[in-house]
């Protein structure tokens, strides 16, 4: 499948800058580069991550002035990760972008395959088919580490159904709006309560969870 004849002068461009990008990182990851990115290791990373993603998010509302630069920063933090990689010898970033396009075409079957789907939730339904039987193939979810970085809430909801042994999260109806809102009302005084006690909440959930997980509780 090619390009439209109109996109293909962007396309090349696209490229270009692409490759000077990573001539950069590479620049700034060896002797004569940069003693911060030098030091930099993929295990501090994904603090930065999460924070460039957020402020992708936001910048993705309104006229969008700001997206073309969060982008920019997160992509930064994508292909230096690769680079790290690619100097131990892990992978690099064509890996990287191989397994990303043999994803695309494995999850459409019905753009790339013989698959049809008439609408956008048939075509949702497809992507979800593809990929339960690609999580078949792989080790259980309850061997598979919850990851850390998601935020506390998350990261404790997690825990909490894989210790009850209990669906996903969003795999079962939520609860009432009122019951909702009346739960947010209280984590909202909870995060207040913690303020005012110089407490961050964030870091003291995550800690709890922790600690009920080595207790075997969680």
């Amino acid at each position: 499948m090619t390009a439209p004849e109109s996109e293909s002068g962007p396309r090349r461009r696209a490229l270009e800058l692409m490759g000077e990008t990573l001539e950069l990182v590479a620049v700034l990851r060896s002797e004569e580069g940069c003693p911060w990115d030098r030091a930099l290791r993929i295990q501090d990373m994904g603090q930065y991550v999460i924070e460039e993603a957020y402020e992708v998010a936001s910048a993705g509302t309104g006229d969008l002035a700001g997206l073309p630069e969060e982008l920019g920063d997160l992509l930064l933090l994508i292909l230096m990760q690769a680079q790290i990689a690619a100097e131990s010898g892990k992978f690099d970033v064509a890996e990287v972008i191989s397994e990303l396009n043999a994803k695309l075409v494995r999850r459409h079957p019905h753009v790339f395959g013989d698959a049809r789907a008439r609408d956008p939730a048939e075509a949702i339904e497809i992507w979800q088919s593809v990929k339960a039987d690609e999580r078949s193939r792989k080790p259980p979810a309850q061997s598979q580490p919850i990851p850390g970085y998601l935020p506390a809430l998350k990261y404790a909801r997690e825990q909490i159904a894989r210790a009850r042994g209990g669906p996903e999260p969003g795999d079962v109806p939520g609860g009432s709006a009122a019951s909702a809102a009346a739960l947010a009302d209280r984590i909202y005084d909870l995060v207040a309560e913690a303020d005012d006690l110089g407490i961050d909440a964030e870091t003291a959930l995550r800690r709890r969870v922790d600690d009920l997980i080595g207790e075997g509780v969680a």
